[in-house]
């Protein structure tokens, strides 16, 4: 199982049903993978859920292709939001500072 940049998500919950309707549910290894070993030929649906995101996915065992269901989150995915989002803000700051109007320094006519 990947994120959308395409990242393995490890620890995410996948439930399957297969096509006799029996249904597992699993947890993907380190790589974002299963290990089902043995199921019925058939089409198979399920739902892959990690961080609060869901995503259903479905496929064809008897075609022996793999299915690579994708969630919207995972943790490299959310550390590089924060990132952006941090750039963005500590740019945008530091722009109202150095755009700021500089205090009035004496006055000429002040030291006469």
């Amino acid at each position: 199982m990947d994120d959308y940049l395409g990242i393995p998500v490890p620890g995410a919950a996948v439930t399957i049903t297969f096509a006799n309707g029996t249904s597992v549910q699993r947890t993907t290894t380190g790589d974002g993978t299963l290990n089902l070993g043995l199921v019925p030929l058939g089409t198979l649906s399920g739902t892959a859920s990690f961080l609060g995101s869901s995503s259903p996915f479905t496929g064809d065992v008897s075609r022996q292709t793999p299915t690579t269901p994708k969630v919207l989150l995972s943790y490299p995915t959310l550390l590089l939001i924060v990132a952006v989002l941090a750039a963005v803000f500590f740019a945008v700051r530091r722009m109202s500072k150095s755009a700021a109007p500089s205090p009035p320094g004496p006055n000429v006519a002040d030291r006469a």
